[in-house]
């Protein structure tokens, strides 16, 4: 095994630098922990392909994305910890639903939220998420009652912790939802 917490904070640095655009960097970091860590190291080495989706997201290569999602995801379901699953599956609904795949999209975010919703400890902010990309999904499948139902529950958690951005992304699609019936 690796030294784990040495290799969780290049992770950390890789990811602040993936903020700022600073992709070389990124990439550097990341082969340096995929060469010093064992692939048995899941919580190490799903986050590292976590960050090369994430990378191919932010240049528009969904396709690939999807694929390096699925691998983290593929990583993070040997390691058995809910939270990780349910992040790494929530990506991959987030970029299926982008891509039209929204059959399997759903059927991930309904498995996402079931995870988070049977998780006593889990993080809200990660619940507000996995239900605002649901109600998009359920948007772009025509399934618009179902849609308003989830991203007010949505709305609810950013309004709880004051998550500024998710309280008017959720307010502006529930009025044009609200709007069409």
């Amino acid at each position: 095994m690796c030294d784990t917490a040495k290799y969780i904070e290049y992770l950390d640095d890789a990811w602040k630098l993936r903020g700022k655009g600073e992709y070389k960097k990124v990439k550097a970091l990341l082969q340096r922990v995929e060469n010093g860590c064992h692939p048995d190291d899941f919580v190490v080495m799903g986050r590292v392909h976590h960050i090369y989706a994430q990378i191919e997201r932010d240049h528009g290569n969904l396709k690939k994305a999807l694929e390096l999602y699925q691998k983290s995801l593929g990583i993070y379901q040997k390691s058995n910890i809910p939270e990780k699953i349910a992040h790494s599956m929530r990506h991959v609904a987030d970029v299926q639903s982008g891509l039209g795949f929204l059959l399997e999209s759903e059927q991930n975010f309904k498995s996402v939220i079931a995870i988070y919703r049977d998780t006593s400890d889990v993080r809200v902010l990660d619940l507000a998420n996995a239900l605002n990309g649901f109600g998009k999904c359920l948007e772009k499948l025509g399934k618009t009652r179902e849609a308003i139902k989830i991203l007010t529950e949505a709305n609810q958690y950013y309004s709880d912790l004051d998550i500024r951005g998710g309280i008017e992304e959720t307010n502006k699609k529930l009025s044009e939802l609200q709007g069409d019936q």
